[in-house]
């Protein structure tokens, strides 16, 4: 079996609540639920991050890589990028 990475919990835990807009703090949680249910030698991350510093890093790097895209207008909002995800406008 293949470890889950950061990106993927992300993904799951948003496709399970029906988002594709994600925030810093709700970033935060989903991370902390995924690393309590997942054990750690099935994820790719150590430890669950313990502020909105080390998520902001992570999500980030996420849009950087192309997985998320920033909202404009509003800092530390991001729309899930994947191919999965609905594609019906933002409002």
């Amino acid at each position: 079996m293949s470890q889950v990475s950061i990106q993927r919990a992300l993904e799951d835990g948003l496709a399970k609540e029906n988002r594709r807009i994600l925030s810093d703090w709700r970033a935060l949680i989903v991370l902390r639920r995924a690393s309590q249910n997942i054990a750690a030698e099935h994820r790719r991350w150590s430890k669950s991050p313990a502020s909105l510093h080390e998520v902001r890093s992570i999500l980030g790097r996420l849009a950087a890589q192309g997985h998320l895209r920033p909202l404009d207008g509003l800092p530390h909002f991001y729309e899930v990028a994947s191919p999965f995800a609905r594609k019906t406008p933002v409002h």
